[in-house]
């Protein structure tokens, strides 16, 4: 693969110079280790007679809750069917195909959002990038929304 060409903020791109980068930033995504990974961790899932006993579960477990949500807290078996979905989750993460699939997901994630990060710093400082699962180390960074810990995003 080339080297990663930068562009000085000065430079003034045409739409088939910006064509090109996001072609050639698209080709080096999907040859990743990163999506190599991924995508064989998806096809293990798929295959895992355990795990797909688990997805099963989980998503009639889902259903439920997802009946119960509609009235919220005042629904009978509200708390019992977020805490039976809580308990199947962690239950996935004893399933080694399961529990491959949620890293090298998380290790995919990671990945497009230091990208999206680095385009939007490029374009403009201020420019916020969401992410669903912002860790410690990002609180304080600008990474969410809130601008650091204790913000409603709940990284802190």
């Amino acid at each position: 693969m080339k080297p990663v060409q930068t562009i000085d903020r000065p430079t003034v791109l045409d739409f088939v110079d910006v064509w090109e980068l996001s072609n050639r930033l698209a080709h080096a995504l999907l040859v990743s280790t990163e999506v190599e990974k991924y995508v064989t961790a998806r096809a293990q899932l798929d295959i895992d007679d355990r795990a797909m006993r688990w997805q099963r579960t989980l998503q009639d477990a889902q259903m439920l809750y997802e009946e119960a949500q509609r009235f919220g807290h005042f629904h009978p078996n509200y708390h019992e069917a977020l805490s039976r979905v809580d308990d199947i989750v962690r239950q996935g993460d004893c399933i080694d195909a399961v529990s491959a699939w949620k890293h090298a997901e998380q290790t995919l994630a990671d990945l497009l959002y230091d990208v999206g990060r680095t385009i939007a710093g490029a374009v403009s400082p201020s420019i916020k990038v969401p992410y669903d699962g912002l860790d410690a180390a990002s609180c304080g960074t600008g990474g969410c929304s809130s601008g650091g810990c204790g913000g409603s995003c709940g990284c802190g």
